[in-house]
């Protein structure tokens, strides 16, 4: 109910980046979970707005990952990596439609965060097409 006043105030066209569902998951039942998240998406789309959700991957059984995951239709994965160095991926999980490179490597500095451009572009404009 929070959420949804917070809504209420900004109006339509807004980001909504929730942090996390891992953390949902840790005291409530997946199916209520589910429920959750299946209202704010459905607010989200009628004020075409657009939102970035995380789920820490292999923190949950595979059919609760299997049960979220369905519910969006652009899954991007973050994986770092440390060997000499730390080491950052980005993987397209699942897209609505198809992007070049699936899995690539970025880098985050003073200047700011570094994809490569096709990821990026292909990032900006699913968030362009909610928010106007």
């Amino acid at each position: 109910m929070a959420i949804g006043r917070v809504l209420d105030l900004v109006g339509e066209g807004y980001l909504l980046a929730f942090d996390s569902i891992s953390g949902l998951l840790l005291y409530h039942a997946t199916q209520r979970v589910v429920h959750f998240l299946r209202n704010i998406l459905v607010r989200i789309e009628s004020d075409k707005a657009s939102g970035i959700f995380t789920l820490v991957k292999n923190a949950h059984d595979i059919y609760t990952e299997t049960s979220v995951s369905l519910m969006f239709s652009n899954i991007i994965e973050l994986e770092r990596r440390f060997d000499d160095s730390v080491k950052r991926y980005v993987k397209l999980v699942k897209t609505f439609g198809y992007i070049e490179p699936e899995f690539a490597e970025f880098t985050i500095d003073s200047e700011g965060i570094h994809l490569p451009k096709p990821i990026e572009d292909f990032i900006r404009d699913q968030l362009k097409k909610k928010i106007t």
